[in-house]
């Protein structure tokens, strides 16, 4: 590692009032570097003074500073040499970890000067008097005009003046009555069309009892779609009825109500619950009925995403009975629909 010691000043420490009665020491300041860097961290430094720049005349003692903070390459640290400066040069020798750090720095101007006085100083004398006051200087110029004020507020109100006097004039009489004859009476206008159905009023959704698709019914937001299928196998004739209801719209709705099955008119009724939420695209009812008649009847609620409810009220019928003749209908749906809202 490389180390380079830089003496950046030497001070003398503060004086007393009698030459002879001076302190020795005065104060170092270094600059220390490590591989070409500022040195941070403790070093052991050692301090002799010499009567040459390269012999060895040392002059006094050493001075040994163990374990001295450097930050950032600076240092300042006191040094005394007693009985050493008698008015002739002298050179310091600094050392970090016992290498020497070369040139020696010569100690020739502050420590030196302690002897160059050679009797008591003199006490302070006292302060002179007071010198007279000089003469007033000239006048400035004058400044420019400053900006003008504010409005100053409105004066009060003057008196009211009295009222002038005069005399009013008469009433002028009444105008005749003007002379003319009444216009006819106009045309009656067009009756107008006929109101929607009030609250409640059924309507007749579609009734389809042909083999097929019946035609598309759409209310409320949804479209209703029956179809009658006739298939036979063999000897059994089934008969098939469905009705589907898409939602419009994108809407999302729920269904609530419930449904009896019947087979034959006299069998036992079946019944069942429909509770459907948030169902979206088609949604199907049917029933079939094979070698026999079937009947189904719904009644529901749908309920769209906005609020808006229907009541519907539905009886889809299967007949798979063989002995059906061929012109009579094997299917039959009916629909009845009622605006709950």
């Amino acid at each position: 590692m490389k180390r380079t010691l830089l003496a950046a000043s030497l001070l003398l420490a503060v004086s007393t009032a009698y030459a002879d009665t001076q302190p020795t020491a005065f104060t170092y300041q270094g600059n220390l570097t490590a591989n070409g860097q500022p040195a941070n961290g403790t070093f052991d430094l050692t301090f002799k003074l010499f009567g040459t720049a390269t012999g060895s005349d040392q002059i006094g003692s050493d001075i040994n500073i163990a374990a001295f903070p450097v930050v950032n390459g600076h240092f300042t640290t006191d040094l005394d040499f007693p009985g050493v400066f008698s008015g002739q040069e002298r050179w310091l020798e600094a050392s970090v970890g016992g290498q020497p750090l070369l040139p020696r720095q010569p100690v020739n101007s502050v420590p030196v000067a302690q002897y160059a006085l050679n009797g008591v100083v003199g006490p302070t004398g006292p302060t002179g008097a007071t010198g007279p006051t000089g003469a007033t200087g000239a006048s400035g110029a004058t400044g420019s005009m400053g900006p003008t004020g504010a409005t100053g507020p409105t004066g009060m109100t003057g008196a009211t003046g009295s009222t002038g006097i005069g005399i009013v004039g008469a009433t002028g009489p009444t105008g005749a009555t003007g002379a003319g004859v009444a216009g006819s009476t106009g045309p009656t206008g067009p009756t107008g069309g006929t109101g929607p159905s009030g609250p409640g009023a059924r309507q007749i959704v579609f009734t389809a009892n042909v083999t097929g698709n019946g035609p598309a019914y759409t209310v409320g937001g949804y479209r209703y779609t029956p179809t009658c299928t006739v298939t036979k196998s063999g000897s059994t004739t089934t008969a098939s009825t469905v009705l589907q209801f898409t939602t419009l719209n994108g809407q999302t709705h729920s269904i609530y109500g419930t449904h009896e099955d019947q087979a034959n008119d006299a069998g036992t009724i079946s019944l069942s619950t429909d509770n459907f939420h948030a169902l979206t695209g088609t949604h199907s009812y049917s029933w079939i009925g094979a070698g026999l008649l079937t009947r189904s009847y719904y009644f529901l609620t749908f309920v769209d995403n906005q609020g808006g409810v229907q009541q519907i009220t539905m009886r889809l019928s299967a007949n798979g009975n063989t002995t059906v003749p061929a012109n009579e209908s094997r299917c039959m749906l009916e629909a009845v629909i009622i605006p709950a809202t």
